[in-house]
């Protein structure tokens, strides 16, 4: 049941934002009656959104929803995916490595991004689900926009959307030539960190058949804000990226449509670099943190380094049947990488890591829809194959004996699912929708270990489970005139189960997490208030999250064998969330806009205890959970005007973050655990001549905040630490051709 206080804050909640949607709705009427409509200041551009697998507009949604505009994120100097979370709130991204990505939103996510583990927020390219950690390139190229799903996403997208999902929108093919061509140049606070990013576009019709094509390619290269003492390496963002993304689009008939996209990407990735910190004297103090020398790390090796090879294909097929549109989605994908790196992050000759992982995915969607004055309704079907092979080898320099791990991996994963969704229209103004998916995974897992290590057995052995789920929702949406909408809704998800990514022995190996499951109950205002002028969306919500996979310490020896304790993901806790997100626009005059979020959090484990082998209790009950700040806030300022020589668009946005923890003891057992509360502060310019040529200037974090965004925790050992991207500012030159 939901609990009293949040019961209190939603009820509060609905009241307030009632009342304003009300008197937002008189004074817009009165504004039209009395005000001169010629002298009026421009109003928002409605945002067209497919969240729900059809076009619809953002306000009209009953759910949270932020759209990011692609043009925004360009001009912004905002390059990957990561930087989503200065625009919307309640959104956490560590991208501390090209195929590692931490990905959270309200408080949900995961660490783990190897084979045997999924990830909690799905990431949509063009409608095809990313199935692997490993494909995603958090780089963004002829981008259209991001739409941040919060919340539960089980009866539409799946499996693996329990936090929520990512989904990238490309642009569409022009119907008349145009493009662009652009240069970039920029550099960070640390010395010798600089880098250029070379793009360009070409879109418009093939044939006089009405055949439209589009080519985009992208050349990123970065020397890397980490330094690497004793190696001729660098870490942080470093890259040599080639990436390039062709669309087609073929009308077969006046009914049928054919999308064709092919992308590709060649890349140098960024090194997996990690800081060893100390975090002990010999007294047991706690040793404060050097900011600076975070960004100075050291290696042994001059070998380190990340490479990835990815392609992929999709067909997405259109077809007015009269009563009934047919969506068939056809996708393949493979990517190929290669990862070297120094695992005690020290001098020292230690220890090494190599990985390499080569995987595929195939998936294949159908979707039937209708839409009446009466209703609307969506019937699909989804079968998705996911294969991989992930080697990791360990090797200790130890003079005697010669210690080595050679652990082989791999994947056969199948997913069958069927869902549904219908939208009624009960009156003019009160609408319901029902939706329900079915899935089922089927996986088998092999582990192949030849170890030269004692904590380690050799062993082969093949693990298979599968596992089903039911994922319903329900949501009412209330109209209070054209403008506002008051919703409340249910939805539920689940992430499926996870084996160990590095297992001891055979013991381990059978010891699988079940799948994690997630209840959400949210209820929300969407507004247009003051002529259009202003947009504001509200939510409250509370989520039951069960079966959390998480690390605790489990026996794996075999029968008649001295004990042998491990830690191993399985389910360790329940949690509860609550929390409050709020996102506005407003339209000051003709040249000034604002953007304003926040949002407020409560997410604890409950009952989270874990035993040490010596029989010490560590209780991690009520703690916070990782990667949730309490709060978030962004705002920005715009500025946009015409002047005789072209256009002047500016934006400078405040970004601020609570403090949050890397790890579920809450920084009573791992010091340095918790990230202090830290603001960034972006801007950027951009100068558009009538000629076609825009100059742009950015800057990120101008304020130079430095922190931890990863930690790998070894207590009273150094600790690793995967600092932030310093200081970083750079210039665009772009040319325009074509086009209206």
């Amino acid at each position: 049941m939901i609990k009293s206080k949040f019961g209190v804050l939603s009820l509060c909640a609905t009241c307030s934002i009632t009342a304003l949607a009300m008197g937002g709705a008189v004074a817009q009427e009165t504004s039209v009656d009395n005000a001169d409509t010629s002298a009026n200041t421009r109003r928002l551009n409605t945002v067209t959104v497919t969240s729900r697998k059809r076009e619809e507009s953002l306000q009209d949604v009953p759910m949270s929803i932020t759209a990011v505009d692609g043009d925004l994120m360009e001009e912004a100097g905002y390059v990957d995916l990561s930087q989503v979370q200065r625009i919307s709130t309640n959104v956490v991204i560590a991208n501390i490595n090209t195929y590692a990505p931490r990905l959270y939103i309200r408080g949900i996510g995961t660490r783990n991004f190897d084979l045997g583990s999924e990830q909690s927020v799905g990431i949509f390219v063009d409608g095809v689900y990313q199935a692997r950690s490993s494909n995603l390139d958090l780089g963004l190229m002829d981008l259209e926009r991001i739409e941040v799903l919060k919340g539960p996403q089980g009866t539409l997208y799946g499996r693996n959307t329990i936090a929520g999902a990512l989904s990238v929108v490309t642009k569409k093919p022009s119907d008349v030539l145009e493009g662009h061509v652009s240069a970039e140049y920029g550099a960070s606070e640390i010395s010798g960190d600089d880098f250029y990013n070379l793009s360009g576009r070409v879109s418009g019709p093939l044939t006089q058949s009405g055949v439209l094509g589009t080519l985009a390619v992208t050349h990123r290269n970065r020397e890397g804000y980490l330094p690497i003492k004793n190696s001729n390496r660098r870490g942080g963002g470093d890259e040599d990226t080639i990436a390039a993304r062709g669309k087609l689009l073929v009308p077969l008939s006046e009914s049928v449509d054919l999308t064709l996209i092919a992308d590709y990407l060649d890349q140098d990735a960024p090194t997996y670099v990690l800081k060893s910190v100390p975090v002990l004297d010999a007294g047991g103090n706690v040793i404060p943190l050097d900011e600076d020398d975070l960004y100075s790390p050291e290696s042994n090796r001059t070998d380190i380094g990340t490479t990835r090879e990815s392609w992929g294909l999709s067909g997405t097929l259109n077809w007015d049947l009269g009563a009934f549109d047919l969506t068939s989605i056809t996708a393949y994908r493979e990517v190929s990488l290669y990862d070297r790196m120094d695992n005690d992050a020290t001098a020292v000759d230690a220890t090494e890591r190599d990985t390499s992982e080569d995987s595929s995915q195939f998936s294949q969607e159908l979707r039937l829809s209708q839409a009446t004055d009466s209703y609307n309704l969506l019937l699909g079907a989804y079968y998705g194959q996911d294969e991989g092979d992930r080697r990791l080898y360990l090797d200790f320099n130890l003079p005697v004996p010669t210690w080595y791990l050679d652990a082989m991996t791999s994947l056969d994963a199948t997913n069958y699912a069927v869902f549904g969704q219908f939208e009624y229209f009960l009156t003019d103004n009160l609408n319901v929708t029902l939706g329900a998916r079915y899935s089922k995974d089927e996986k088998d897992f092999t582990y192949d270990t030849e170890s030269g290590f004692p904590a380690f057995s050799t062993f082969m052995d093949t693990v298979s489970k599968d596992w089903d789920s039911f994922d319903p929702m329900i949501s009412l949406a209330y109209d209070l005139n054209d403008d506002n909408m008051l919703y409340a809704s249910y939805s539920s998800g689940y992430k499926s189960g996870a084996f160990q990514w590095l297992a001891r022995n055979a013991t381990a190996a059978n010891d699988v997490a079940d799948p994690e499951a997630v209840d959400s109950y949210e209820i929300g205002y969407k507004g247009l208030l003051a002529d259009g002028r202003l947009q504001l969306n509200a939510s409250v919500f509370h989520m039951n999250y069960e079966d959390l996979q998480l690390l605790l310490y489990r026996n794996v020896s075999p029968p008649g064998l001295p004990e042998q304790f491990v830690l191993l993901t399985v389910n360790a806790a329940d949690s509860t969330i609550d929390g409050f997100e709020l996102e506005t626009k407003a339209v000051l005059t003709d040249q000034w806009s604002v953007d304003f979020g926040y949002a407020f959090l409560d997410g604890s484990y409950d009952n989270f205890v874990r035993e040490l082998p010596s029989g010490e209790i560590q209780d991690f009950s009520g703690n916070p959970l990782v990667r949730a700040p309490k709060n978030t806030l962004s705002t920005a300022l715009n500025y946009f005007e015409d002047y005789s020589f072209g256009t002047v668009n500016a934006r400078v946005a405040y970004f601020w973050r609570d403090k949050w923890n890397h790890e579920e003891d809450a920084n009573t057992i791992n010091p340095r655990s918790t990230v202090p509360a830290t603001g960034m502060l972006d801007a950027s310019v951009t100068l558009g001549f009538q000629n076609g040529f825009d100059i742009s200037l950015w800057g990120r974090n101008l304020t130079d905040e430095r922190f931890q965004q990863g930690v790998i925790n070894t207590t009273g050992s150094p600790q690793q630490i995967a600092p932030n991207e310093p200081r970083t500012y750079g210039i665009r030159l772009t040319k325009k051709f074509g086009g209206n």
